[in-house]
């Protein structure tokens, strides 16, 4: 006679063993969101010469190990992961593109469109040399903002943050202001 307890089963007994990928994808999906979403932001920053490195307080331990398990989970927790968390670029604002080139590269393509949430540095706008009044986006504002509308096709919130390096624009009379957010808002629709 074969016994059976709450942590042990016999053969006889039938196997407690679920597939995951036989659970439905509602359910899978909150696996993914329990596991992968965080209620923070995730501060993304780059050392010169080095990886792109995230800071995300309170992340459990094995974090992405999701993404490492097949094919179609990892296809399924990416989407989850990239799609509903928030994303912050934390490095000055000259390095900012460096560091976003180097994070969009290494999720790829795939996951750079299901990014909806999105943290940068405001756009710096610049004088150009002896044309008063004229304003341009400084190159690598320029670059960023093209970067984000050809990768990042599903972005729902971009968010730009202020600080010293970039408030410049604030410092200016109001008809500065005026004349430079619409070229930030025209460099979003052009190619």
């Amino acid at each position: 006679m074969t016994s059976t307890t709450p942590f042990q089963s016999s053969s006889s007994a039938g196997s407690a063993h679920v597939e995951f990928l036989s659970l439905p994808p509602r359910i899978r999906n909150k696996i993914y969101m329990s596991s992968l979403i965080v209620p923070h932001p995730l501060y993304l920053f780059q050392e010169p010469g080095c990886r792109v490195e995230l800071f995300a307080p309170d992340r459990p331990r094995r974090w992405p190990a999701l993404l490492y398990t097949n094919r179609q989970i990892s296809r399924e927790a990416s989407a989850m992961l990239y799609g509903i968390n928030h994303f912050h670029l934390i490095d000055a604002t000259e390095k900012q593109l460096s560091l976003l080139e180097s994070f969009l590269d290494c999720i790829g393509d795939v996951n750079a469109a299901s990014l909806s949430h999105l943290d940068i540095n405001f756009p710096v706008v610049e004088d150009i040399d002896g044309k008063p009044g004229q304003l341009r986006l400084r190159d690598d504002s320029s670059q960023i903002l093209g970067l984000i509308k050809r990768k990042c096709t599903k972005l729902r919130t971009l968010e730009t943050i202020i600080h010293t390096k970039n408030s410049g624009i604030l410092k200016k009379p109001d008809d500065f202001l005026g004349v430079a957010l619409p070229l930030i808002d025209e460099r979003d629709i052009e190619d």
